[in-house]
């Protein structure tokens, strides 16, 4: 799996998704990760993409990005999949804000740090 942070300064790069020892984007399970990115600014919107027709599918319910230095949460919601022979077929997506819901004062959950 691979996402890409967009925000008005600048984005983070296709970045994958993946840690050593671990089964990841497993059903009912919540997966989090770190990176590391340069001042993007205000999120606007996330790229997400399954790796390919080979994997199974994912179904992604929202992406929670947590910027570490301030706490802010921003929320991408989604509830559909990301799967070849489901609904749309598509293993890519992109992601907005939808409503002023979707910004949080703190938590993470599926991803974090701004890195996320």
């Amino acid at each position: 799996m691979f996402i890409t942070i967009f925000g008005p300064n600048s984005d983070s790069g296709k970045r994958t998704l993946k840690q050593k020892f671990r089964n990841l984007f497993e059903q009912g399970k919540t997966n989090m990760f770190y990176l590391e990115t340069l001042d993007i600014g205000e999120l606007k919107k996330v790229w997400i993409e399954h790796n390919s027709s080979l994997e199974p599918g994912w179904l992604v319910e929202q992406v929670e990005i947590t910027n570490s230095a301030t706490s802010i949460t921003t929320i991408f919601p989604y509830k559909k999949w990301l799967d070849e022979n489901r609904r749309n077929g598509l293993i890519w997506r992109e992601l907005f804000l939808d409503t002023e819901e979707c910004f949080a004062p703190f938590g993470t959950r599926f991803f974090s740090p701004y890195a996320v």
